[in-house]
């Protein structure tokens, strides 16, 4: 493993478009020459009949150090958000991101479902609830499991509930069976690794390059994501494991609010994702996943993108909030801090509002005043209370949004 090759090609071809071009001789020397480049990382993972291998190209480096800059800029946006707006925004990401990863799988779930959800009492609530709490502490090293009995236990978390009987894990840890992933004529594209020692192999094999100090960040939370998709350790729920360990590698690199992003991308450009996965195992592309990774870290700049755009427009909402509120201190005294508490959870697509103590905390204030304040602003329609898992909770009406002047309260789909 060194540093990028400065005679790598202005434009670095598959091994399957040269050997097209040129057969099977010239596309097994230029292999050679990959495996034996300064800036190719290998790993002792197998796919198919060859060692998986991806070579740090100069597009790629650039990638890497316009993402690394870009999120410096997301961080420093971040960091003048009110904690209010933040974990708002933060919610509201971990949300969209069910709602992409599910769609990525085939199931359509609306916002109203897991807001509902959000505020049960039963199994689906508890559940819901589970998910969205991985997904909002991504950052923290906890999170990462290091094990494949980590793997198999926060799988466990992720899918409790909703397996089929047929479909739950029936060897020490992973499935004992083989399985296939079928196209739409019901022909095999992709066979899962057997057996489950084989299975157990690779998931320790992408564990390990995963936090492989030698490789960047970056890379080896991509290519640990090929690992795991390709070994499909499960018979069900590989989709949603997969995305949820790239998650957690990658942030340890990005902020959790670009990676959360993620998965509306993938889901956006889910073609090019699969494709990405179906490149590495053409046999004529020997297990190269350079591809993939150029794949991977173009939609990863994409999810930044949107991200920059949507916090650079709502930094420039909450100003105005700000502003709107100030002038409204002398017509509410008492409850325009209230005010503006909610108004950063609205405008930040808060699923829950806030409870009397975070309200007393910002008023400054016992509970008892909170509440007499909150009894004011319910008399004037600007805020409305619902009780969620028995503790009441404070969210701006339609008539609040208008004085505020933000928008109406989002759909639910």
């Amino acid at each position: 493993m060194a540093s990028a090759d400065a005679s790598q090609p202005a434009k670095y071809r598959t091994l399957k478009s040269i050997f097209h071009e040129r057969g099977q001789a010239a596309a097994r020397a230029e292999l050679a020459r990959r495996l034996e480049g300064y800036s190719t990382y290998t790993a002792d993972f197998m796919v198919g009949d060859h060692q998986l291998f991806y070579v740090a190209t100069t597009d790629i480096v650039d990638a890497q150090q316009r993402i690394l800059q870009r999120e410096r800029d997301i961080d420093a946006l971040l960091r003048v958000l009110p904690s209010a707006a933040s974990q708002s925004y933060l919610t509201d990401l971990a949300i969209r991101g069910i709602i992409a990863t599910d769609e990525i799988e085939g199931v359509r779930t609306t916002r109203k479902i897991i807001t509902d959800a959000l505020a049960s009492e039963n199994a689906d609530g508890k559940r819901a609830r589970e998910f969205v709490r991985l997904l909002e502490a991504l950052g923290t090293a906890d999170n990462i499991p290091t094990t494949p009995t980590a793997v198999r236990e926060v799988y466990d978390r992720l899918i409790e509930g909703q397996l089929s009987t047929q479909d739950k894990p029936d060897g020490k840890l992973f499935r004992a069976e083989p399985v296939s992933i079928l196209d739409d004529s019901h022909k095999p594209i992709h066979r899962g690794v057997m057996p489950e020692e084989a299975i157990k192999h690779n998931i320790s094999v992408a564990l390990k390059h995963a936090s492989d100090s030698r490789v960047p960040g970056l890379f080896s939370a991509i290519i640990a994501h090929f690992m795991v998709e390709y070994t499909h350790p499960f018979y069900d729920g590989n989709g949603r494991l997969g995305r949820y360990l790239l998650s957690a590698h990658l942030a340890q690199v990005l902020t959790t609010q670009t990676v959360l992003t993620l998965s509306a991308t993938l889901n956006a450009e889910k073609k090019k994702y699969y494709k990405a996965f179906s490149d590495v195992e053409n046999p004529l592309n020997y297990a190269e996943a350079t591809a993939f990774l150029r794949t991977l870290l173009t939609m990863l700049e994409h999810a930044q993108q949107d991200v920059l755009a949507e916090l650079t427009a709502q930094k420039k909402a909450l100003d105005k909030l700000q502003h709107l509120v100030s002038e409204l201190e002398e017509t509410y005294p008492k409850t325009h801090k209230i005010l503006f508490l909610v108004g950063q959870m609205h405008l930040f697509h808060d699923p829950v509002g806030a409870d009397l103590k975070n309200i007393a905390q910002v008023l400054e204030s016992s509970e008892k005043t909170a509440r007499s304040y909150l009894r004011e602003l319910e008399e004037m329609g600007l805020v409305h209370s619902r009780r969620i898992r028995r503790v009441l909770h404070w969210s701006l009406t339609n008539q609040g949004a208008q004085l505020l002047e933000l928008p109406a309260h989002m759909s639910d789909e």
